[in-house]
């Protein structure tokens, strides 16, 4: 070991030993307060009516003695029984507190499930409602029953996975992409504008 490790451990020691000495007359100074203080009077005291009354004093000394295991007994019964109800029922209150709260996070589980159904199925049942609403529409205004069809396919592409605010921010900007499918041959794509009124 170093000689600064030797010196520091020293050091240490006498630290040490300083605070237990300054502990033993702390205690020494407590205990001289309390002989004089508590015990000398209380003796005084005892041997005054020890004096006065003796047998009084006599049959007091004889029944503190003789209370004292009874009592103690009774202190510690005592003791124990709060300490073991009461901890018998801190965990008894734990189990039920438990189970009460687990049973609740079982049924809100299922009835989130049940809800989650639910809702799908009412979800489905509105989504087929204004989708036959839709196709009855296009059967009442379009011309002839392909059309009628194509634009009940096209609205709803448009509404599943493409809208039409979406759709004028891809550069169409006004105008409409429509696909000339001739008998005779394919022209392709082009963009023409469509006007809005009857001109």
């Amino acid at each position: 070991m170093a000689p600064l490790d030797q010196d520091k451990l020293a050091d240490y020691k006498q630290q040490a030993m300083k605070e237990v000495e300054a502990a033993q007359a702390y205690l020494s100074d407590k205990g001289a307060d309390l002989q004089t203080r508590y015990v000398e009077p209380a003796l005084t005291t005892f041997r005054h009516h020890a004096h006065q009354r003796p047998l009084f004093t006599t049959f007091a000394l004889v029944f503190g003695l003789l209370s004292f295991f009874p009592v103690l007994l009774f202190t510690l019964f005592a003791a124990g029984t709060v300490l073991a109800v009461g901890g018998a029922a801190l965990v008894g209150a734990a189990v039920v507190i438990a189970w009460l709260v687990g049973s609740a996070a079982l049924l809100l589980v299922g009835t989130l499930a049940v809800v989650g159904f639910l809702s799908a199925v009412a979800t489905f049942w509105i989504g087929a409602s204004y989708a036959a609403l839709r196709l009855l529409h296009h059967l009442r205004t379009a011309d002839t029953l392909p059309d009628a069809i194509q634009d009940f396919r096209t609205e709803a592409a448009d509404l599943l996975f493409v809208s039409s605010a979406s759709a004028s921010h891809n550069g169409t900007n006004g105008y409409t992409k429509v696909h000339f499918n001739s008998v005779v041959k394919q022209e392709g794509e082009k963009d023409v504008p469509v006007k809005n009124g009857d001109s």
